[in-house]
């Protein structure tokens, strides 16, 4: 009695090969003749309504292989393949086919209810080999003798550089040049404003601020014609072979006023 009513309950959930067992079970002549006709007719519709499958698996080459084990949604299925139909619930579910050598197989698949003798055929790739650290790399072959040409002259790319220092510290230069014209007129036309309207009875802060426009203008302009110098010098000059690369046309002027005078720095990298 308990295989009849459990195995009701199974059929109403998809489990028709459970369904099945416990049919079987109810469907034996010592069981109640009422209870064996049911379990008869159940289990014949079941039969019908349980679908099948047919695993197989072959390797790279083609052939087919047996030693292979079946699992369906982490249950063993099969030990090993034979060819012949194995029944199974209808449903979504997944097939996990792993050989005795070789990388395991896996396919989700959804069995229909009443589909028979399904075909489920994979192909096992061989397990990539380990690397082994014993083996020796490859020795590199032996250098060919070929004959030697005169070597090339080559063209020194730092005097590119050089050219091209030279241009960025000369317009640093003039652009420095041209600052200091214009602080150093800026003060003389100041000085004489000065002296027009107040003279010798001018303001302190007055005198102090024409005082460090000249100034400025004095030290800009060394600093410009000494800024010149050094493109000119880099325009002409062979840099050494042996001389390290360095970066090229990064130039920077500081200029601080004090008290009554003026401080400028001009820093050039080439």
């Amino acid at each position: 009695m308990s295989a009849y009513e459990t195995g009701q309950q199974a059929r109403r959930q998809a489990q028709l090969r459970r369904a099945r067992q416990l049919f079987l079970v109810c469907a034996r002549p010592e069981c109640p003749l009422a209870v064996q006709r049911d379990c008869v007719q159940w289990n014949t519709e079941v039969e019908a309504s349980l679908p099948s499958v047919v695993p197989s698996a072959r390797d790279a080459q083609g052939k087919d292989l047996s030693a292979v084990r079946v699992l369906v949604d982490g249950e063993v299925l099969l030990d090993r393949l034979d060819g012949r139909a194995v029944s199974v619930d209808p449903g979504a579910h997944e097939f996990r086919f792993e050989p005795a050598s070789g990388a395991a197989v896996v396919q989700k698949l959804v069995i229909n209810e009443a589909e028979k003798n399904r075909r489920v055929a994979v192909t096992i790739v061989p397990a990539p080999e380990a690397p082994t650290s014993t083996g020796a790399a490859p020795a590199p072959p032996p250098p060919t003798a070929t004959s030697r040409q005169p070597d090339a002259p080559s063209q020194d790319p730092r005097s590119g550089s050089s050219h091209t220092a030279a241009y960025v510290v000369g317009a640093a230069g003039l652009a420095v040049l041209g600052a200091g014209a214009a602080v150093g007129i800026k003060g003389l036309l100041d000085d004489q404003d000065l002296s027009d309207t107040c003279n010798e009875s001018c303001a302190h802060d007055q005198v102090t601020r024409v005082r460090t426009e000249l100034i400025v203008g004095d030290v800009l302009g060394s600093v410009g014609l000494a800024t010149v110098g050094v493109a000119v010098w880099l325009f002409f000059a062979h840099p050494s072979k042996s001389a390290s690369a360095r970066p090229v046309g990064a130039t920077s002027l500081t200029v601080a006023p004090g008290r009554g005078r003026a401080f400028a720095g001009v820093r050039v990298a080439f």
